[in-house]
This record gives structure tokens, C-alpha cells and sequence, in this order.
């Protein structure tokens, strides 16, 4: 039954693939959680749906295109600094090489700092030229990491799936203006926010820029 479940999200995602927005999958995790609260009266114990869609998403992406790709989940890659950062789902070309990568975040929120990201100068610069030592930053550095690293750069993007304070939102445009191959996609607008984001953009808008 679970499986015949999963199997009718995937022919969802797969026959709207031009036009399902951030929105819809977002209402499809969202969905999830809420049955889960209705049975369990909590979902902490739950992870990885998310991934899971943007997975099945991508996969159906993928099987369009001419040029072979590949996914890859929970890529770790050595960067810069010599220590290894994770991306949360890498598109690979059929060599192996790294052509895309992305990076999934529930919300922005605080971060926990690893002694060498602290020691690190080009992650000090990044916390003082955006004010934040938050995990959007910490993003950004983990990313930037490895794009300056042996892998060369490549497009990436940040997908959040909560809202977005409108302070959080201008840091984002400043980082897409610094970062011109980084963008982000917000998936649950704040009503504060009078900005249009990315925020319920086509999936395939995004998937263009692979």
C-alpha cells in the first residue's frame, strides 16, 4: 500500500513536470507531516521527504534530457580548505563530473560551526560582509568551498522549504548578485514579504539552468 502511495506522488510529479511549482511540492511534503501529526502527534523522528520529492522530481527531469546525467545523494566532495563538504543532491555527468548541485534546507535558522570553518578566513569574510552566522551562511560557504576547490565551479541552488523573513530575503538577493551561479528557491512565502523570489517558481525554470 505505501509503495502503490509513493508510486502515485511519482506519476504526479512526472506528468505535471513543465508546470508543478515550488508550491506544489511543498504541499506534498506539507501533506505528509500532517497525517504524520494527526497519528503520531509528531514528526521529529521523520526526515528525508523532501529529498525524496525533489529526487523523484529530478529523476523524471533527468530521463529528458538528451545528454546523459546522473543523480547523485549525499555527495561529499574535498574543498579548498582540504576538508570535505556534503551536497545534498549532485547532478553528475555520465564521467562523473559534477554539473549541478543541490542544497536542501527545511528553514533558515542558526548553525553549528566546525573549529575549522571558525579558523577559515574566507568564511569569516562571508559572515562579515552578510552580518549572519547563520546556516544560510554556512550554506553558502560549504558550497563555495567546494566550487573553489579542485571540482571547478559549477550552478548551484538552495531550496528552503519554510518561509522566509523579509531580512533573510535580502540577504538572499545579495548572494545571488555576489554569486551569479547560486540562486535560491523559497518555497513558502511569507505574507510580510512584498518581493517576488523564486518562491512557487516552475521546478522546470530551475532545471533550465542545469
Amino acid at each position: 500500500m505505501f509503495r502503490h502511495a509513493l508510486s502515485l506522488v511519482n506519476e504526479h510529479i512526472g506528468s505535471n513536470l513543465q508546470t508543478i511549482t515550488g508550491d506544489e511540492i511543498y504541499d506534498l511534503k506539507n501533506g505528509f507531516y500532517e497525517k504524520t501529526v494527526e497519528y503520531m502527534k509528531n514528526s521529529k523522528n521523520l526526515t528525508g521527504v523532501t529529498e525524496l520529492l525533489i529526487n523523484m522530481f529530478l529523476r523524471h527531469f533527468i530521463s529528458t534530457q538528451t545528454i546523459p546525467l546522473q543523480i547523485d545523494n549525499q555527495t561529499r566532495l574535498k574543498g579548498e580548505n582540504g576538508h570535505e563538504n556534503e551536497i545534498d543532491i549532485a547532478i553528475l555527468s555520465k564521467s562523473g563530473v559534477i554539473k549541478y548541485g543541490i542544497s536542501i534546507k527545511r528553514k533558515i535558522g542558526t548553525a553549528t560551526w566546525k573549529k575549522h570553518e571558525k579558523n577559515s578566513a574566507y568564511c569569516n569574510s562571508l559572515i562579515k560582509r552578510y552580518v549572519s552566522k547563520g546556516n544560510l551562511i554556512q550554506d553558502l560557504f560549504r558550497l563555495e568551498n567546494i566550487k573553489r576547490g579542485k571540482h571547478g565551479v559549477f550552478p548551484t541552488v538552495t531550496i528552503i522549504f519554510e518561509e522566509v523573513e523579509r531580512k533573510e530575503l535580502v540577504t538572499m538577493s545579495n548572494i545571488e548578485r555576489d554569486f551569479p551561479l547560486h540562486i535560491y528557491s523559497e518555497q513558502e512565502q511569507t505574507q510580510q514579504t512584498t518581493k517576488k523570489h523564486p518562491q512557487g517558481c516552475s521546478f522546470s525554470e530551475i532545471s533550465d539552468s542545469m
